[in-house]
């Protein structure tokens, strides 16, 4: 592992459908009136098959769901949602050949949706929270031929969910632990990790493969009741990387293979208990490395690699 001495320039990618010429009327499709989405509205995209699904807004339907195959001729509303106001349509993940969302009706609050890019097909996949409360589901994460989900069905905090697309097929995992986040799904697809909080350990590292049994704690790598805090699971090379917060090193780099003895810190970036705040929201992969941000106590914050081990 080392600092990144320099990094060659970025190359252009091609533009897949300029939003600047929809927002405003281009498409025969779209609203005239359609304005410019947010930059938070711009990073929610999924390509599901040939088609891309974005939430944009229009002076008629505030924000809903519309889908696109590249061309400006091509581009539609999925479905005005919420007829009466915005739905909001966020966490886009493509899961088979649906898309899976979350979004406000205006009856059951922000739930769990399911799009097959038809307005029939544009439908509630389950009322977690019944009411007009909404579960709000965060965290979408693809597995398999499932979509995992922290939300709150009425605990009065989130807990993990796995969701097969039906109602019937939509359950709760856990019990005993919340705010399940950041999650990743590992190397070999067979389970994913994530964050959650149990009371005697706080928020430490955990995995699932899918089922309640299988729902375990990996590490307590800060151990007692205090928070290691993992942040920014990224899976690459084999193993799930992610930071985490212990009294001895601070805020570092470590690694996961699933087992307790396999979840290691990978290195002490900034010797002693301040850490490195390292940072993976923004890693890339390229020749063999993991790149990153990190300070190492001399250099400020500069881009790191690793290949997974502390030299």
């Amino acid at each position: 592992m080392g600092l990144v001495g320099s990094l060659s320039s970025a190359q252009t990618c091609p533009v897949v459908i300029d939003l600047n010429s929809i927002q405003y009327g281009v498409s025969s499709e779209v609203d005239a009136a359609i304005s410019k989405p947010t930059t938070k509205q711009q990073s929610s995209f999924a390509q599901v098959g040939g088609n891309y699904y974005f939430a944009a807004t229009t002076n008629d339907l505030g924000v809903e769901l519309y889908s696109s195959d590249g061309l400006a001729a091509f581009t539609s509303l999925v479905k005005d949602i919420h007829p009466s106001g915005s739905s909001n349509p966020k966490n886009l993940t493509a899961l088979g050949t649906e898309l899976f969302f979350s979004a406000d009706d205006g009856v059951h609050g922000i739930e769990l949706w399911k799009t097959d890019g038809t307005a029939a097909g544009t439908v509630l996949v389950k009322d977690i929270l019944p009411g007009a409360g909404g579960s709000s589901p965060l965290a979408f994460t693809a597995f398999g031929t499932k979509l995992l989900v922290s939300a709150d069905g009425g605990a009065g905090f989130r807990e993990l969910w796995i969701s097969d697309g039906t109602a019937a097929g939509t359950v709760k995992l856990s019990s005993g632990i919340s705010n399940p986040s950041w999650m990743a799904v590992d190397a070999a697809g067979s389970k994913v990790f994530f964050s959650a909080t149990r009371p005697d350990i706080g928020a430490e590292l955990w995995a699932t493969d899918g089922t309640p049994g299988g729902t375990a704690l990996v590490k307590d790598i800060q151990s007692g009741a205090e928070s290691s805090l993992p942040f920014h699971l990224v899976t690459w090379n084999g193993k799930t990387y992610f930071t985490a917060l212990n009294s001895s090193f601070g805020r570092e780099l470590w690694a996961t293979d699933g087992t307790a003895g396999g979840t290691t810190l990978v290195k002490d970036i900034n010797p002693g208990f301040q850490g490195s705040n390292v940072s993976l929201d923004s890693h890339a992969s390229f020749g063999g490395h993991l790149y990153f941000r990190a300070e190492d106590g001399v250099h400020g914050v500069e881009p790191w690699r690793t290949d997974g081990t502390a030299a």
